[in-house]
């Protein structure tokens, strides 16, 4: 080794050993310096961090603050409400707030309610029980109908909603609800008319205020043969017989369009075409405004009520062995037509009393008496116009009234006609016992002021009639 290399070698160790210190303390600084930029980071970033948390409480102390407030101004306002409100424990049931209408509602100090179980204020323990079930499962229930116990022992209805919601950091119930015992017994007492309805004699029908039919009960169906499938949707055009004008109609119309009530009997047609009489009652349907929006028809079937009086009528007015009309039909007709006659149109009545008649039924005997007597109804029917109204008075006298055409030649020929067929042949009789008529005629108002001084007349010129020689007429006043 040279002497140059020695001197570099001795001055390389010296001036290393002088360079690690240096080195060390530089590293080290570096450390230093790199390790305090990271935690001044560090302490910047937690200080950030520090921020953001304070400022996090802060809003959520706010946030708190403000929900407590927003609670109890919820609460202040729940308990101005018109309607019992109960906010209740989720689990438990337990009552932590209720307003003033439910203290009311069940007619307890608010203070006596906090605490305690709200369903058991609840009096069927079915709804107790359906009620947890439903609540618990779905987190809320509505238009739940429950029948709440008062403080006093009694009951009423309310329907009621619920929901989950959370109230002073806990899990609550909200419940909401009103009385219904007004709509309760509306509905039950609407039931028990619709049972009724349904259950009565007569027929209901209710329509729109079109006539177009929304409802029948089971005894329209009864009386008419129709049932819900022929008639919902269609009118009462379906009944129509026939028999009624569309005047009639339009005055049913004109009626119940004004609010009124129309009632009468209506002869209306079955679905298998029978004709029946009906007895019907259309009352309109008002809403709270006075509009008419429905009609409702009572019908009742009167068929047989309707056969017996015109049964009746024809026993009160009408001959039963020869079906003339009686003495009682003829007064009420004579008096009729009175009133309609005058100078000008004059009335004729004959009175016809049958010869021979007594010897024949005294003979032969009541039965075939009877039999001629019905003949002799024919004969005089067929013998007068169509516009001439026949009339029996009792035993073998009779009377005819002709107000139509009247002049004493046409009299005297419809007279001659009678005595013509009445003297014709009976199957009964012998030819050596004729049977004939004597005829008495009086005119109106010629000879007479009214219906009984006109039969007395008739009844004169009959016996002139007889007088005579029987089988002939005599017009009064004419010699």
């Amino acid at each position: 080794m040279g002497l140059l290399q020695t001197i570099f070698i001795k001055d390389f160790e010296q001036t290393l050993c002088l360079l690690i210190p240096l080195f060390a303390v530089a590293w080290l600084f570096y450390r230093q310096t790199k390790e305090l930029k990271a935690y001044k980071t560090l302490c910047k970033e937690a200080k950030a961090e520090l921020t953001a948390l304070n400022s996090d409480i802060t809003q959520k102390d706010e946030l708190l603050k403000n929900l407590k407030n927003s609670e109890q101004k919820f609460k202040i306002i729940l308990d101005s409400a018109p309607f019992p409100v109960v906010i209740t424990d989720y689990t438990t049931s337990e009552v932590l707030f209720v307003n003033k209408a439910t203290a009311d509602a069940l007619g307890e100090n608010r203070s006596n309610l906090i605490h305690k179980k709200a369903i058991d204020y609840w009096a069927d323990l079915l709804d107790r029980d359906i009620y947890i079930n439903e609540i618990m499962k779905r987190g809320y229930l509505e238009n739940f109908e429950v029948k709440f116990k008062r403080k006093d022992g009694t009951y009423f209805w309310a329907q009621m909603s619920a929901t989950r919601m959370v109230c002073d950091e806990r899990d609550s119930a909200f419940i909401a609800f009103m009385n219904i015992d007004k709509q309760k017994q509306l509905k039950e007492t609407l039931k028990t008319h619709s049972v009724a309805i349904e259950c009565a004699a007569n027929g209901f029908i209710v329509t729109e205020i079109d006539g177009t039919i929304i409802y029948i009960n089971s005894a329209f169906t009864e009386i008419t043969g129709y049932d819900k499938n022929d008639v919902l949707g269609d009118t009462h055009r379906i009944l129509k017989s026939g028999a009624y004008s569309q005047s009639f109609y339009e005055s049913l119309w004109s009626c119940i369009l004004c609010g009124r009530i129309w009632r009468g009997e209506i002869l209306n047609k079955r679905k298998n075409g029978e004709l029946y009489y009906q007895l019907t009652a259309i009352a309109p349907v008002k809403d709270d405004r006075g509009k008419i929006v429905k009609f409702v028809s009572i019908i009742q079937d009167v068929t047989e009520r309707k056969q017996m009086e015109q049964k009746l009528q024809k026993m009160a007015h009408y001959d039963q062995l020869t079906t003339l009309a009686n003495r009682t039909l003829f007064f009420e007709y004579l008096d009729e037509k009175l009133l309609a006659a005058n100078e000008s149109r004059a009335l004729a009545l004959m009175f016809i009393d049958l010869d021979g008649f007594k010897e024949v039924n005294d003979t032969l005997g009541h039965e075939s008496g009877d039999s001629i007597l019905k003949v002799v109804a024919k004969r005089i029917t067929e013998s007068v116009s169509d516009d001439g109204f026949v009339a029996r008075m009792g035993g073998d006298e009779f009377t005819v009234i002709i107000s139509e055409s009247v002049d004493i030649e046409s009299i005297k020929e419809c007279a001659s006609k009678i005595i013509e067929e009445i003297g014709k042949p009976y199957p009964q009789v012998s030819s050596s016992k004729a049977i004939g008529a004597s005829i008495g005629i009086a005119l109106y108002p010629h000879y007479a002021s009214n219906a009984k001084a006109l039969l007395s007349k008739a009844d004169e010129a009959m016996y002139r009639a007889k007088a005579d020689g029987k089988n002939r007429y005599f017009l009064y006043g004419q010699g």
